[in-house]
């Protein structure tokens, strides 16, 4: 009997052990994979540099190498550090075990990327077909059909927008039945001078010219790139955007993106998407933006490390404001550097002096101290822009409030084209007859006035600008 006991004492310690062991490997494993998972979740929220530091810690805990490394292998590419994005890449494909089915396809489709941005297209369509092969899962496929299109320059896209036109720092390709075909002088105007303004501003010399694929629609844009629009591609120069009869995207915002792309990768998207909105040359008040919405507002560092949790239409006005109160209270150079900083914990006490709490404080103070529609941006459009009223074939001079043209056109043509033009462009029509027009838009209004020409003489176009 008493052996029995023994026997039984003894599997009881021998099996309660396994039992004790096998649970607290179990949690390990839990906490591994929660911790993994925690990695990927900030990447997928816009928050690399959390998910590099919990990435970076399963790699010297000798945790989940394969799907750590391919984790930062793909920071690296969305920063385009080519150098770190080989490097981890490799360290993917050197991890023998451990390695999930998931991350098999995304691995070579990384690579392929990686080699694209170092300039070798051979090896990068070497590694894209091999993801294209393994055929799963399907967010890889999907990024690489949108890669695809990209690395091979929009080829297909150019078979649409075949009309091509160009100014001194931009080229444009369009739909030659489209409404931006009827538009020429006027895109050209308007996007010429918005890049005059943003490199002044940032004071960028860029050395190559601009490419801008304009769309009928939005539907248009997404069939052929796979995306949606507007965006832009720093590294090759280009920007997507909507022109067509539902829409009109800003002058600034896309080609602000290609420009900075001079500053390299921004830190977070409170610089990225904040600075494309600031200079996109609308003309707005971000701080009455502001007030207008105070109750929606949300705090700088949601802005600064979860911008894509929260509602584009907060997000991206708020980011504005934020980056022009940095911009007016501490110059153009530190916006730069908070923009490239790669830790920006440090980076606010270290540029500005002050943490991030005390800064948004200081930046709602400013919000609610600005006044009615003040304006102290000197890079911003001045809301009478020859490029808001130009008339196909004129060539128009400004002196003060007042825009002076000659056409070869008939009154009447004139004032029909405006009365249909000036509504898509946001004002509200008035008054119309033969040889006038009146048009209203935030708290101002414009009087066109068509002169009838003598006998072997061209149509005179005077535009003047009014406050109400």
């Amino acid at each position: 009997m008493k052996r029995v006991l023994i026997f039984l004492m003894f599997l009881f310690v021998i099996f309660g052990c396994n039992k004790k062991s096998i649970s607290q490997d179990n949690s390990n494993n839990q906490q591994n994979n929660s911790s993994l998972q925690q990695a990927y979740k900030y990447y997928t929220e816009g928050d690399s540099q959390k998910a590099k530091l919990l990435f970076e810690k399963e790699i010297a805990n000798n945790r989940n190498l394969a799907e750590a490394s391919l984790g930062i292998a793909r920071i690296a590419v969305d920063e385009e550090d080519v150098a770190n994005a080989k490097k981890y890449i490799s360290a993917f494909f050197a991890t023998k075990t451990g390695k999930p089915d998931w991350t098999i396809a995304w691995g070579y489709l990384t690579a392929a990327k990686a080699e694209y941005l170092a300039g070798d297209n051979k090896k990068a369509f070497e590694y894209l077909n091999k993801a294209e092969e393994i055929g799963k899962p399907k967010g890889a496929m999907e990024d690489l059909n949108v890669w695809e299109l990209r690395m091979n320059g929009y080829e297909n896209v150019k078979l649409v927008l075949s009309l091509k036109f160009e100014t001194d720092h931009l080229i444009f390709y369009a739909n030659p039945s489209s409404q931006a075909s009827n538009k020429i002088d006027y895109i050209k105007s308007g996007f010429e001078k918005a890049y005059a303004q943003i490199t002044k501003k940032l004071s960028i010399n860029p050395k190559e010219k601009i490419t801008l694929f304009l769309y009928d629609t939005s539907e248009q844009g997404k069939k052929l790139t796979l995306r949606e629009l507007g965006f832009a591609q720093g590294f090759e120069k280009r920007c997507h955007l909507e022109f067509g009869p539902k829409r009109e995207q800003t002058f600034g915002h896309e080609i602000t993106h290609v420009i900075s792309y001079e500053w390299g990768i921004p830190s977070s998207a409170l610089f990225g998407e904040g600075l494309a909105v600031y200079l996109d040359q609308t003309g707005r008040n971000e701080y009455e933006w502001c007030k207008d919405n105070k109750d929606k507002l949300l705090h700088t560092k949601e802005l600064a490390y979860s911008f894509f949790k929260h509602s584009s239409e907060i997000t991206y006005p708020q980011s504005a404001a934020f980056v022009r109160f940095i911009d007016e209270t501490y110059g153009t150079e530190i916006l730069k550097k908070l923009y490239q900083s790669r830790n920006l914990e440090k980076s606010w006490k270290e540029l500005t002096g002050k943490d991030l709490e005390d800064l948004n404080k200081d930046f709602f103070s400013k919000i609610s101290k600005s006044e009615p529609g003040s304006k102290t941006d000197e890079h911003k459009t001045s809301p009478f822009s020859i490029s808001d009223f130009n008339y196909p074939g004129c060539v128009f001079k400004k002196q003060g409030n007042t825009l002076t043209g000659e056409s070869d056109d008939e009154p009447s043509k004139i004032i029909k084209w405006y009365a249909k033009e000036m509504p898509s462009r946001g004002w509200k029509t008035g008054e119309i007859s033969s040889d006038s027009a009146t048009f209203s838009k935030n708290n101002q209004s414009i009087f066109v006035l068509v002169i009838q020409p003598i006998k072997g003489e061209k149509t005179t176009i005077t535009i003047t600008l009014q406050k109400d």
